[in-house]
C-alpha cells in the first residue's frame, strides 16, 4: 500500500482504520493528490474520461460509454475494454438496464483490482446493511454473474467467469462504503464517483473537519488538504456530509449510508438547540415556517415571504442555526435565478456570520461565497451599494481561501486574483 510523507494509519476499536498526522502540519498544506483507482461519470452525458458535459462520441461496441472527444476515448481504452465486454455482455441478455449501470460500472473496473492490499482492507460493512439493499445488490450480482458465465473462454473475463454473485455483493457493499463522490467545487454538482483506497477513504468524518477534498481540474485526482494547522497525532478528518445542513438531516445521513452517528461538538451543541425548538408551544410556529418554506420552494412572492419565514425562525432557532442558513440559501439562489442581483447581494451578506460558524474557516464553501459577493458586487458596483474596501476585503478572502485549498492554477483561485486586479485598477487601491 501507498505510504504518504504527512499521515499514518492506525487502527482503533472504536474509529476503525483511520490516518493521524505523522508530524505538524500547517494550514494550506496539501496533504497528498490520489489518482482514482476508478472513475465512472453520474450519468451518460458524461465524458468517462475527463467527467466534462458532452455526447461527442460513444463507444461503438457497448453503445452506453460517451466521450466529450476521441481524444478522451482513446486515452480511456486500456480502462475501458474490460468493462466494455461486461457492459455489452450484460446488457445483450437485459435490454433496458439503464438503472443498474452505474453500479456495474463500478464493479467492473474494481474487479480486476480486487488482490491489491488497498481495496482488500477496505471494510464492507455487509451486517448493516439494509435487507432491501443487500437484495438490490444481489440482483446486480446475479446479472453480472450470469453475463460472465456466458462470455468465451478467450475473454479477457476468462478468469472471472466462476465468481460468486456473494463475492460482488461484497463487492458492491465495499464500493458503497468507500466511494467518493467527485463534485464540481463550484456548483456542488454531481459529476461521478471514484475510489481512492490509499488516501481518501482513509480519513474519518467529522462535521468540523481539519481537512478537505477537492479534485484536480480536468481529472480524477482528489486532493487532501489541511483547513487549519494540524498537530503531531492527530486524527486527520473530512465531513462526509454538508456540515450546514440541520444536525437531524447530517446524522440521518451518516447513519444510513455510513452505520455510525457523529458526536462531534457541532452536533452536541445543535442537538441542544433542536430539542430546545420542540415544546408544546412551538409546534404551531414551527408549522408556520414548514408553510412559508413550501411556498418559497415554490418562488410564491420571494420578497414577501422570505422576511416572514426569516422572523419566525429567528424566535424558534439562534441567529447562526443552519435552519436560517438554509432558508436564506434557498432565497439566495430564487433571487440568483431572477437576477435580483441587489437581493442576492443582500441576503449573501446575511449568510456569511452562519457559513463562518457552522464551516471550517478556510472552507471552500467559504472561499466560494466570497467570490460569490465580488461577481454580484461588480454588477451592482454603480448603485454604491458596496464600499471598495468592503469588496476589497471579499475578494482577498476569496482568493486567499481558494488559493489554499484548490491550488493557485485552479480557474477560480485565477479568477479571483483576476477580480482584485479590476477591484484595485477600479478604486485605485493598493
Amino acid at each position: 500500500m501507498q505510504e504518504w510523507k504527512y499521515t499514518a494509519v492506525v487502527v482503533d476499536a472504536t474509529k476503525g482504520r483511520h490516518l493521524v498526522s505523522k508530524a505538524f502540519i500547517k494550514a494550506g498544506q496539501v496533504l497528498g493528490i490520489e489518482a482514482a483507482s476508478f472513475a465512472v461519470p453520474s450519468t451518460e452525458t458524461r465524458c468517462a474520461r475527463c467527467l466534462a458535459h458532452s455526447k461527442a462520441s460513444r463507444c461503438s461496441r457497448c453503445k452506453h460509454v460517451f466521450y466529450c472527444s476521441q481524444k478522451c476515448q482513446k486515452n480511456d481504452w486500456n480502462d475501458h475494454k474490460l468493462e466494455c465486454a461486461l457492459i455489452a455482455a450484460v446488457t445483450d441478455a437485459t435490454p433496458g438496464l439503464a438503472s443498474n449501470l452505474r453500479t456495474i460500472r463500478q464493479v467492473a473496473r474494481v474487479m480486476p483490482l480486487l488482490q491489491l492490499d488497498s481495496i482488500q482492507s477496505l471494510v464492507s460493512n455487509r451486517d448493516y446493511f439494509e435487507d432491501a439493499a443487500i437484495s438490490a445488490f444481489g440482483s446486480s450480482a446475479l446479472l453480472i454473474a450470469s453475463a460472465l458465465a456466458r462470455l468465451p473462454d478467450s475473454s479477457p473475463w476468462a478468469h472471472f467467469k466462476s465468481i460468486d454473485p456473494d463475492t460482488l455483493v461484497n463487492v458492491m457493499c465495499r464500493l458503497a462504503c468507500n466511494a467518493v463522490g467527485i463534485v464540481d467545487v463550484e456548483g456542488q454538482i454531481d459529476c461521478g464517483v471514484g475510489l481512492y483506497p490509499s488516501l481518501i477513504a482513509l480519513v474519518n468524518h467529522s462535521c468540523v473537519p481539519n481537512c478537505a477534498v477537492t479534485f484536480e481540474p480536468g481529472s480524477h485526482s482528489a486532493r487532501l488538504v489541511a483547513l487549519k494547522d494540524i498537530e503531531l497525532g492527530e486524527d486527520i478528518s473530512v465531513s462526509y456530509v454538508d456540515s450546514a445542513e440541520p444536525w437531524m438531516a447530517r446524522q440521518g445521513d451518516l447513519k444510513r449510508r455510513y452505520f455510525f452517528t457523529c458526536t462531534c461538538l457541532l452536533c452536541k451543541r445543535q442537538k441542544m438547540e433542536e430539542n430546545a425548538a420542540k415544546s408544546e408551544s412551538q409546534k404551531s410556529a414551527i408549522a408556520a415556517m414548514e408553510k412559508l418554506e413550501m411556498a418559497l420552494t415554490n418562488q410564491q412572492d420571494v420578497e414577501s415571504i422570505a422576511p416572514k419565514l426569516l422572523q419566525l425562525q429567528l424566535q424558534q432557532y439562534p441567529p447562526l442555526s443552519p435552519h436560517i442558513l438554509k432558508s436564506r440559501q434557498k432565497l439566495y439562489n430564487l433571487a440568483l435565478e431572477k437576477q435580483m442581483w441587489l437581493l442576492a447581494l443582500s441576503v449573501s451578506r446575511d449568510m456569511m456570520p452562519a457559513m463562518a460558524d457552522l464551516y471550517p474557516q478556510n472552507s471552500p464553501n467559504i472561499g466560494l461565497q466570497y467570490l460569490a459577493m465580488t461577481r454580484l458586487s461588480m454588477l451592482v458596483i454603480e448603485t454604491g451599494a458596496v464600499k471598495p474596501r468592503e469588496l476589497l476585503g471579499w475578494v482577498e478572502k476569496a482568493m486567499g481561501v481558494l488559493n489554499m485549498t484548490l491550488g493557485r492554477e485552479h480557474p477560480l483561485t485565477q479568477e479571483a486574483c483576476a477580480k482584485r486586479e479590476e477591484v484595485c485598477a477600479m478604486f485605485r487601491l493598493g
